[in-house]
């Protein structure tokens, strides 16, 4: 059975997603916690630069962070595949399944961790806010509750018929 590239993208969507969720929860509460750890907050706030820059540059990070992570999962899958002998890369379809399909679900599974550390006051409770919503997810779709109006996070794939 050769590598083909399919197969080489459902190895990484199955137990890989759930790496770059942790990776976005750990990071965002990181990216968060960094001045009110080292009790630089007061001084952060009172810099001349809006609030706002800081903020777009925390989640561009943590964007890009997912991005590249993306990125060694590409190019761990070519290696595999050459290392195996089967040389017919499909690097479109490896950049729409892990750019157009992965990427924005991991990053509103990243904006919300984000959000949750943003708000929550303590950077542990945070991360234990955001395993227990990533964990209420996989219960209410394993009780065949999967409505997007109550699973966080699902992208509308289908038309919504007018």
């Amino acid at each position: 059975m050769w590598p083909v590239t399919y197969l080489m993208l459902q190895a990484v969507e199955g137990n890989g997603i759930l790496f770059l969720y942790i990776v976005a929860t750990m990071y965002a509460g990181e990216l968060i916690w960094r001045e009110r750890d080292t009790r630089f907050e007061q001084i952060h706030d009172a810099l001349p630069v809006p609030s706002w820059l800081d903020t777009l540059g925390k989640l561009i990070a943590l964007a890009s962070a997912e991005a590249v992570l993306l990125f060694v999962v590409m190019l761990c899958g070519i290696v595999s595949q050459a290392t195996t002998g089967y040389f017919h890369f499909e690097l479109l379809q490896y950049f729409k399944e892990l750019y157009v399909v992965t990427f924005p679900s991991v990053l509103i599974f990243a904006l919300l961790a984000f959000f949750v550390q943003t708000i929550v006051s303590n950077k542990f409770v945070g991360h234990g806010v955001v395993i227990g919503i990533f964990i209420l997810t996989l219960v209410l779709d394993a009780m065949g509750i999967s409505d997007r109006l109550y699973v966080y996070g699902t992208l509308c794939l289908t038309p919504i018929p007018i």
